[in-house]
């Protein structure tokens, strides 16, 4: 009976500490049309272990509505040729930085009681296409596709 008990336990114990480091992916994207064709949006993703981000992926695009006339900005935190370091608890900080330029963007993902923040503290423009810009934030909630955007 002792035997089994102790089985029991560990069992219960190996299942809670399993699905303590469980892996989230969480996704979003966002996009307006305007008349003419023209249309701009963003899309995240992120990724978690254990509620914190290990992972983030983000693009944004604009485009116009005409041939050649689209931009776009992307960062992936697992780009070759860049070193990312991430900080932080409940407000995680990524810093990606370029290893050919030096050059250095900071994000600042906040968690909130429905989801992610994702502000865009310094982007560098190297991820971008001519005329493209990050926005200043997008904010992803758990069981919605849809990113709220802030230019």
């Amino acid at each position: 009976m002792c035997i089994m008990i102790k089985a029991t336990v560990g069992a219960m114990l190996l299942g809670s500490t399993i699905s303590a480091f469980a892996e989230e992916a969480l996704t979003c994207n966002s996009e307006k049309v305007f008349r003419g064709g023209a249309s701009k949006g963003s899309d995240l993703l992120l990724k978690l272990e254990s509620g914190r981000v290990t992972f983030l992926a983000t693009n944004t695009f604009t485009s116009s509505g005409k041939e050649g006339g689209g931009y776009m900005c992307s960062m992936d935190s697992s780009r070759q040729g860049s070193k990312v370091k991430w900080s932080g608890a409940d407000t995680q900080t990524l810093t990606i930085s370029d290893e050919t330029s030096g050059e250095e963007s900071i994000l600042k993902i906040s968690r909130l009681a429905s989801g992610y923040k994702v502000t865009f503290e310094k982007a560098w423009s190297g991820y971008c296409g001519f005329g493209a810009e990050f926005p200043t934030s997008i904010t992803l909630t758990r069981g919605s596709k849809k990113c709220v955007v802030v230019e």
